[in-house]
C-alpha cells in the first residue's frame, strides 16, 4: 500500500551479570525523564515562589501557601536533598583540600634541603590557603544560611506601610460620605413626608368644602359664598 508509514519502537537490551534484559524504548525513558524533571523544575518554582512571599512579608505576619500537603512536603524534601548534596561536596572539597594540604607538609617536611624562609613562606600560604578556603566555605555555606534566613525587608515594609496607610484613608472617605449620604436621606425623607402630609391635609379641605358646596346648591347666595372661600383657601394654600 502505498502512502502507509509503518513505525516501529527500538527496543534497547542491557547485559547485566550475563543476563540479557529489555530495557523498555529510549522514547518512553525520554519522555519518562522529561515528566520528573518537569515536575522537580514545577516543585522547585512552587517552592521559590513561596520563599518569595515570605520573604517579603514583615515580621509577625505569615503567608498562607497554595501548595498542598503532599507537594509541600516534597518540596521540603527536595529542598534537603539540595542542602545536603551542597554540603556533601563541600565536605569532599574540604576533605581533598585537606589531603592537599597534608601532602604538601610531608613533602616540605621531607625535603632537608629547604631552607627556613621557604618553610615560613609555605606555612604562610598553607595558612592563607586555610583561611581562604575555610572562608570559602563558610561563605558558601552561609548563603544557603542566608537565603533561607533572610531578614524582614525595609522596602517590603515600608511599601505595606503606605498601602495601610492607603486604605485606611479610603475607608475614613467612604464612612464620611456614607454619613454625609445618610443624613441627606434622612432629610429628604422628613420633607417628603411633611410634604404628603400637606398635601393629605389639603386633599381633606377641599373635599370638606366640595361637600359643603353641593349640600349649599340649592341657595345661590351661600353656593357663591362657598366658592370665594374655597378660592381664598386654594390662594393662600
Amino acid at each position: 500500500m502505498h502512502g502507509v508509514l509503518q513505525q516501529q519502537q527500538l527496543r534497547v537490551y542491557a547485559i547485566v551479570g550475563g543476563r540479557v534484559y529489555r530495557q523498555p524504548p529510549l522514547r518512553d525513558v525520554l519522555l519518562q525523564r522529561l515528566a520528573e524533571a518537569l515536575s522537580d523544575l514545577s516543585i522547585c518554582a512552587d517552592l521559590l515562589l513561596l520563599q518569595l512571599c515570605c520573604w517579603t512579608l514583615p515580621c509577625g505576619f505569615s503567608w498562607r501557601a497554595p501548595l498542598s500537603r503532599k507537594r509541600l512536603l516534597m518540596a521540603q524534601a527536595a529542598a534537603n536533598k539540595y542542602c545536603a548534596e551542597l554540603h556533601q561536596q563541600q565536605q569532599q572539597q574540604q576533605q581533598q583540600q585537606g589531603e592537599q594540604m597534608d601532602s604538601e607538609d610531608a613533602a616540605a617536611a621531607s625535603s632537608p634541603s629547604n631552607s627556613s624562609s621557604s618553610s615560613s613562606s609555605s606555612s604562610s600560604s598553607t595558612s592563607s590557603n586555610a583561611s581562604s578556603n575555610s572562608s570559602k566555605s563558610s561563605s558558601s555555606s552561609s548563603r544557603v544560611k542566608v537565603v533561607y534566613r533572610r531578614p524582614l525587608c525595609a522596602a517590603a515594609a515600608r511599601v505595606l506601610e503606605e498601602e495601610r496607610k492607603r486604605l485606611t484613608a479610603e475607608a475614613q472617605k467612604h464612612e464620611a460620605q456614607r454619613v454625609a449620604l445618610t443624613r441627606q436621606w434622612g432629610e429628604a425623607t422628613a420633607a417628603a413626608a411633611a410634604e404628603a402630609a400637606q398635601l393629605q391635609q389639603q386633599q381633606q379641605a377641599v373635599s370638606k368644602l366640595r361637600s359643603l358646596l353641593l349640600q349649599a346648591a340649592p341657595n345661590p347666595h351661600e353656593a357663591a359664598a362657598l366658592l370665594q372661600q374655597l378660592k381664598i383657601t386654594a390662594d393662600s394654600q
